[in-house]
């Protein structure tokens, strides 16, 4: 069956993927606190950090765009988002989950907003805005996760099953070269899944690779992971109590 991509705001359930206007990436910006529940994704070096929850404000500050509400703390480089992508390809349980893929000047995603409330929300507020269908993209495969992982010390695994045991409040902050996401609070479970640590909270989601973290640094109180190189790569655990 034949798919459409064409935008209805009114039903907010047509299948597709479209480039809106690279002039309006400050009207998609302010527009977020209309989309209802929205997860804010960072991705770097196969680690996700997620905020989970209402965007309440938007502000735009010295060339940083700051989203901000109980569940949400971020801080985009405004310059880093070259494009904005509008995708409603990906569902899950019969549900809609609409995107915002926000890109860099190669292309790359810097950030993702994705709509936990379906289709309609991000249509009703995106839809005076210009847009030009394009073709929507594969799915990737996602790595099968192995029960073998879990029986090996893992120093990511560990370190953030021991917060997790010893009810600290913890301060979880992921940064790349163009977003900086953080949360805080008492980390409540630590699972595995499909070759991943993961933290699943309401308003805040981790998915960490086994084998990712091969230490933890200590610096002015705060603990970077260390990859199997020795290098950081932008996820830090500060302990509050």
């Amino acid at each position: 069956m034949t798919k459409t991509n064409e935008l209805s705001a009114s039903s907010g359930q047509a299948y597709g993927r479209w480039k809106i206007a690279n002039n309006l990436v400050e009207d998609v910006f302010s527009r977020l606190p209309t989309m209802d529940k929205l997860m804010v994704v960072a991705s770097a070096h196969q680690t996700v950090h997620e905020r989970i929850g209402i965007v309440e404000t938007v502000k735009q500050s010295h060339g940083t765009v700051c989203l901000s509400g109980p569940t949400h703390n971020s801080e985009i480089l405004r310059d880093s988002i070259q494009s904005v992508y509008f995708d409603t390809s990906s569902q899950m349980k019969d549900k809609t989950l609409p995107k915002l893929d926000f890109r860099g000047e190669n292309n790359e995603t810097v950030f993702s907003v994705i709509g936990l409330q379906g289709a309609a929300p991000f249509a009703n507020a995106l839809s005076s805005l210009s847009m030009t269908p394009v073709e929507v993209l594969p799915k990737p495969e996602r790595n099968q996760f192995s029960q073998e992982e879990t029986e090996e010390a893992d120093p990511g695994n560990d370190f953030l099953q021991k917060l997790s045991d010893n009810g600290s409040e913890t301060l979880v902050r992921f940064e790349t070269t163009a977003i900086r996401q953080q949360w805080q609070g008492k980390i409540q479970s630590v699972r595995a899944s499909m070759g991943h640590i993961n933290i699943i909270q309401p308003d805040f989601h981790l998915h960490l690779p086994f084998g990712k973290v091969s230490s933890w640094q200590l610096n002015n109180d705060v603990w970077q992971a260390m990859d199997a190189d020795g290098k950081v790569f932008g996820l830090t655990i500060q302990v509050m109590s």
